[in-house]
């Protein structure tokens, strides 16, 4: 059976949207309530088949966008001609799916009942566990690794191509390492903070970042465990990584151009309230803070989902804000957030005993 293709989808969709008169984009609007509200601009209507690709996915924006033609309703065949195809292989994909998971419980079950020699269950009772060092410093093949997800990015995709992929951070015990996933299944199951066993997992040097990564594929399979005690101050380090940048003082990430990459420490200062103001393409929420340490002073913006990244933090806690970007104004230089944007406190506001 065929793939989807993203690219065949987005521009299907986009026809199907230039079909929509005001009204029916209003009630579009309504029923793909994942999107961020919006005015219905020019721009907008131009950017949606990719938002909706963004938001939902390639097969879930396709059942949404079925849907959506029903209730609107749009049931004419200048719009159901050019659904029905993603939506038929849309359901043979889902059926074959189906069958492969009951096949593949079926052999679980006569797997399970056969006897297994006792050294066999011996063995398979007590796995042996490769840690993050040993990944890092002995030359063995990664096939399971078991860590806490320190950090996880968004969901991205090639341009080209119609992989989607984010990146981990995973840490254990004795260290950190960066982690490619690929496919959206997991991203979907994948959450901060929680522990999991990685299988069938490739391991390999990256050019680029000059250090071993893991990649998870769609062959690979993930199982959340019990919690791992992950010691401070590797997490704390592990928070670096996607963006490979050192920590530099205000002082510092001021004199840095533009959209680099920069990390700070600092006190809090102020905190402003969220506003909803508008963008070029949607309405978001921004909030802004300051933060001062021994070197200077600066104005950090947050925008989107990157406010809640305030929450639980109070004017005088001392916080480490990883993966800013530095934006040189007429008359000053704040920080803004970024896709991968962290706030972490590094210690609680000092209390003054009299």
């Amino acid at each position: 059976m065929s793939r989807i293709s993203m690219k065949e989808w987005k521009t299907v969709l986009t026809s199907i949207l230039k079909k929509l008169d005001q009204e029916q984009y209003r009630k579009l609007q309504k029923i793909l309530n994942k999107l961020p509200p919006a005015k219905l601009t020019a721009k907008y209507k131009e950017n949606m088949p990719q938002t909706i690709i963004e938001y939902y996915a390639v097969e879930e924006s396709i059942s949404a966008i079925k849907d959506a033609m029903d209730q609107i309703p749009r049931n004419d065949p200048a719009v159901q001609d050019l659904l029905r195809p993603f939506v038929n292989k849309l359901k043979k994909k889902q059926e074959k799916n189906k069958e492969k998971k009951r096949k593949h419980e079926s052999d679980s079950e006569s797997e399970d009942k056969k006897p297994k020699p006792a050294a066999a269950q011996q063995s398979s009772s007590k796995p042996e566990r490769k840690t993050i060092a040993d990944l890092k410093t002995i030359c063995i093949p990664a096939q399971t690794i078991t860590g806490k997800v320190v950090q996880k990015s968004g969901l991205r995709t090639y341009q080209e191509e119609d992989e989607f992929f984010f990146y981990l951070v995973v840490a254990d015990e004795t260290g950190s390492i960066r982690v490619t996933v690929y496919g959206k299944e997991h991203y979907e199951k994948i959450m901060e903070k929680n522990c999991y066993m990685f299988r069938n997992v490739i391991l390999e040097m990256n050019d680029h970042f000059k250090e071993k990564v893991l990649k998870v594929t769609q062959q690979s399979t993930v199982f959340r465990t019990s919690p791992i005690n992950v010691p401070w101050k590797v997490e704390l380090e592990a928070q670096m990584i996607i963006s490979g940048q050192n920590l530099v003082s205000i002082k510092q990430a001021k004199m840095s151009e533009d959209k680099t990459i920069v990390s700070v420490e600092g006190r809090i200062t102020e905190i402003d309230p969220v506003e909803h103001v508008e963008t070029s393409l949607s309405m978001t929420d921004k909030q802004e803070f300051k933060l001062k340490n021994d070197t200077d002073e600066i104005r950090i913006t947050l925008w989107g989902e990157e406010v809640k990244q305030l929450i639980g933090k109070s004017r005088g806690d001392y916080v480490r804000v990883t993966n800013v970007r530095p934006k040189h104004l007429q008359h000053e230089v704040l920080l803004s957030s970024s896709y991968f944007t962290k706030i972490s406190k590094v210690q609680r506001a000092a209390v003054k005993k009299n």
